[in-house]
């Protein structure tokens, strides 16, 4: 099923499917910087695998088209529960043709979440990132999944911040200045993501970023 916001599923509470969002000030370039329809599908399943496959399917059945996925995040309740993917589009973008989504997954033992970050980062350089989403997993494994359109990009170096901290708030306001002192010009951010440690301990904001990517002006990202 696609939803629209403020039809969502009522298996997940509000608060937590959307606890914050990320946006540039003004909003996404395209659409004259107007997205109004924003909708999203969801997947879960019992293994991440099952999740994500279920989710390019949702996506597709959705008529999403290739440029209108905004975003992909992978989450679960707890370690042990259920894998789930949510993704949001617009069909107000521009249509770029069917709809051709692939992805990339990292898997590993409890570890340092920028160890994730740099070996992922090296391994999708020219690929049309949507999104660079991690989870915590069964067994204290942590995932990290790469959406990418099936198309190349000229992205020729992709790199990273992180920020971590004892709530959302204060972390979120972190990466966006870690962002701003890294130099981040609009237009250079990749994706943003939300995940903790499965063992508890501070949260985390990861943020990708390109300078291959041209800038648009100052960075303006709110949350």
């Amino acid at each position: 099923r696609t939803f629209r916001l403020g039809e969502e599923p009522e298996k997940t509470p509000r608060r937590e499917l959307f606890p914050m969002v990320m946006k540039y000030s003004p909003c996404h370039d395209m659409c004259d910087g107007k997205v109004t329809d924003l909708r999203f599908v969801e997947s879960r399943a019992r293994t991440w695998p099952e999740a994500a496959d279920g989710l390019v399917q949702r996506l597709q059945q959705s008529g999403a088209r290739q440029g209108q996925v905004l975003s992909i995040d992978a989450h679960t309740g707890k370690p042990n529960e259920e894998a789930i993917f949510s993704a949001h589009y617009s069909p107000q973008l521009p249509d770029g043709g069917p709809l051709r989504l692939l992805y990339k997954v990292e898997e590993a033992p409890d570890c340092r979440w920028s160890s994730f970050y740099s070996r992922v980062s090296s391994q999708i350089v020219q690929k049309d990132i949507i999104s660079l989403t991690a989870s915590c997993s069964r067994n204290r494994n942590w995932v990290m999944y790469c959406f990418y359109y099936d198309r190349a990009r000229a992205l020729h170096k992709i790199e990273y911040v992180e920020s971590a901290a004892p709530n959302w708030s204060l972390a979120s306001n972190e990466i966006i200045q870690k962002l701003y002192d890294a130099n981040v010009k609009a237009g250079q951010v990749i994706c943003i993501d939300a995940h903790s440690n499965p063992a508890g301990g501070p949260v985390v904001f990861s943020a990708h970023y390109s300078k291959a990517l041209p800038g648009t002006g100052p960075l303006g990202i709110t949350c």
